[in-house]
């Protein structure tokens, strides 16, 4: 019975020390499970350490059946000889578990290695890439004429190097050390610049923006500009770091951009004071071909003054009666002073000036307009005028109203081959966005002013090309093409625009539009060109 307790407690030493080592086996297997590619050859001996184990597993299960049916059928000869074969499966044991520690150690060593190398390798490709970029970064500077510069506000410390060695040697044989000497490398009038932003970029975070000359002994004069902002290392010191570019070819082409300016201004004013010169003869021409077209329609109203002046005068010798007398004076008085309107009027359309723009009521016109555009028209044609209540006033020059108007009325006249009739119409138009498309105007209020005339029309083809200076469909004397190109570029000069509507047979209308004076149209909607 002593035998057999012994062999129940090396029986369940032998199970304790299977469990340890099965234990230590599943330990073994996650951490080989975990090893990189290079540590396959340890799992290798792993599996074969475990069916080792698995082995002496099923020998210690043969054993202890055997020592089961011994024990039952009391077999002491042959649990005798059980004994050694148990005690040789505990050398086993032992030897493998000796063998585990090792291949444990042995697994730890190779991942220590592998974390090693894998360390190193990072570390050298870090470095590689530091490398790499810093020769970019030096290359970039180079190529873009710049260096680096690093300062500290806090013990002035100065650095000044990299990239373009050519800019670094614009500071001198040896670059300076301090913000001081830097600002002592520039121009006088340009070192106060420096300090102020060096200053506001340490006191108050404000990004170094500025552009300085230096000019080296011998060599000429280089414009730079420093660029840079405030940064917090982790040591906790500040610096402010930045770039110095070259900039001197960029300020030589804005000296020359400049100088080219300003002799295109020169010779724009010269341009515009001689366009203006052209453009005032040219009125001036349009006016005087105007006056010719109006001198028959004159020269008849001067007859019938001068009639009426000659008729009372020859009454007046004739007759005694004082009343009679002061009736017949009163007549002639009333035909002279309207005879002198008349040459007043003439005067002032034909009298060369300034463009005198003012505030314009339409209405106030009428009767300066009939009598000055009725004296185009042939006896056969009647004008109608008519101006809608409340109509907007406008800001315009009033003689270069008039001579569109009486353009429009004379290219009119034309178009009636016989008797006819020619209608001016003035009226309020209210335009949106959507109704300016095309037009060249914008939304706003407007005055319209129309000419009707039931004359020919025009043909498509030639409306396209009406408005041109010089275009006419007249014969040859009849015109001079300049009338219509009056009258569109008087329009546009005053933020306005004509539009033509017309058809083969039946006509044609041209509507001058013109912004309505704020004055004069709701505040909300009004435009109105000023003086």
């Amino acid at each position: 019975m002593e035998l057999h307790a012994g062999n129940m407690d090396s029986e369940t030493s032998l199970r304790a020390k299977l469990r340890l080592a099965e234990t230590e086996i599943e330990q073994m297997k996650v951490a080989v499970e975990d090893m990189l590619g290079e540590s396959s050859r340890f799992y290798t001996e792993i599996q074969r350490l475990q069916s080792e184990v698995d082995h002496s597993r099923q020998k210690y299960l043969a054993i202890d059946s055997t020592a089961r049916r011994l024990q039952a059928e009391l077999l002491p000869r042959e649990i005798s000889a059980a004994i050694p074969r148990l005690e040789r499966g505990t050398e086993v044991l032992e030897a493998l578990g000796a063998h585990l520690r090792d291949t444990r150690r042995q697994l730890r060593e190779a991942l220590e290695s592998v974390e090693r190398r894998t360390t190193e390798q990072a570390q050298r490709l870090t470095r590689a890439s530091i490398r790499e970029h810093e020769l970019r970064l030096d290359l970039a500077l180079r190529y873009a004429r710049a260096c680096r510069w690093d300062w500290n506000p806090d013990t002035d410390e100065l650095l000044i190097g990299g990239g373009d060695p050519e800019i670094t040697s614009l500071f001198g044989p040896a670059p300076p050390t301090n913000a001081t000497m830097w600002q002592e490398r520039l121009k006088p009038s340009d070192r106060e610049l420096l300090r102020d932003s060096l200053q506001r970029c340490q006191s108050e975070g404000d990004e170094v923006d500025v552009q300085f000359r230096v000019r080296p002994a011998g060599r000429a004069l280089y414009w730079l500009a420093a660029r840079g902002g405030l940064v917090l290392r982790p040591d906790g010191s500040r610096w402010v770091i930045g770039l110095v570019t070259d900039v001197t070819a960029m300020k030589l082409a804005e000296t020359v951009l400049m100088q080219a300016n300003a002799t295109l201004s020169r010779q724009a004013a010269e341009h515009s004071s001689e366009t203006r010169k052209a453009q005032a003869q040219l009125q001036q021409k349009q006016k005087i071909e105007a006056l010719g077209m109006i001198a028959s329609g004159v020269a008849h109203d001067f007859n019938n003054l001068l009639s009426v002046i000659g008729n009372n005068a020859y009454l007046l010798s004739c007759t005694e009666d004082s009343r009679r007398r002061s009736s017949l004076v009163a007549q002639i008085l009333k035909a002279t002073d309207r005879g002198g309107q008349l040459t007043s009027r003439l005067l002032s359309f034909g009298k060369p000036g300034a463009q005198l723009v003012e505030q314009l009521k339409l209405a106030d016109d009428r009767s300066e307009l009939r009598d000055l555009l009725g004296n185009s028209l042939r006896s056969n044609l009647r004008l109608d005028i008519i101006i809608e209540p409340a109509l907007w006033s406008v800001c315009v020059d009033r003689n270069e109203l008039h001579l569109a108007l009486l353009n429009l009325c004379i290219n009119a006249r034309d178009a009636v081959a016989g008797e006819g009739r020619i209608e001016l119409r003035a009226r309020n138009r209210e335009f949106g966005p959507a109704d300016v498309e095309g037009l060249e105007i914008e939304a706003g209020d407007y005055v319209e002013i129309q000419m009707h005339d039931s004359g020919c029309g025009i043909a498509p083809e030639m409306a396209e090309r009406i408005f041109e200076p010089f275009f006419t469909t007249k014969d040859k004397g009849h015109g001079t093409g300049l009338g219509l190109s009056q009258v569109i570029s008087f329009a546009r000069n005053n933020g306005g625009t004509v539009l033509l509507h017309s058809q083969p047979g039946r006509g044609s209308v041209f509507s001058i539009l013109l912004p309505a004076s704020p004055q004069a149209a709701p505040l909300e909607h009004s435009s109105c060109l000023t003086p």
